[in-house]
């Protein structure tokens, strides 16, 4: 139960928060996503890429929701909601193919999970779960 309210609090903060919160690092993928749309392309014409491409990580599902909400903070913030469900489907198939038992997967969950990463700390919450510095990949 605890892992639904915190990707339901992830969600929440995507979805309101994520224009309060932008950096230098996020702003770049809003754009992409927009300018993404806008070409038609997964790599740009004219795109001075800093770090990373993008197609590893939520921008590719951010252009497409941009097209969808013409809204770029809307379109990844529904992005990063996807991508976090996607992430706690995957480490629960993990545990289960590791065959750990149901109850040592709440230690496993506070070991490993979301809320053990701490938000503006060395700033990996960020990273992961609603902007886009890539760190999380």
């Amino acid at each position: 139960m605890g892992i639904v309210i915190q990707i339901g609090a992830l969600a929440v903060f995507n979805l309101t928060r994520l224009p309060y919160e932008s950096n230098y690092d996020s702003s770049c993928a809003y754009a992409q996503i927009v300018e993404m749309w806008r070409q038609k392309r997964i790599l740009l014409k004219d795109w001075a890429y800093q770090t990373t491409l993008g197609i590893d990580s939520p921008v590719l599902l951010g252009a497409l929701f941009y097209g969808i909400t013409k809204n770029a903070f809307t379109a990844f913030g529904l992005a990063n909601i996807v991508t976090v469900i996607v992430y706690a489907c995957l480490f629960y198939d993990i545990l289960k193919q590791a065959d750990v038992k149901k109850k040592k997967y709440a230690f496993a969950c506070r070991t490993v999970s979301f809320d053990t990463i701490q938000h503006r700390t060395v700033g990996l919450y960020a990273d992961a779960f609603y902007q886009c510095r890539f760190l999380c990949v």
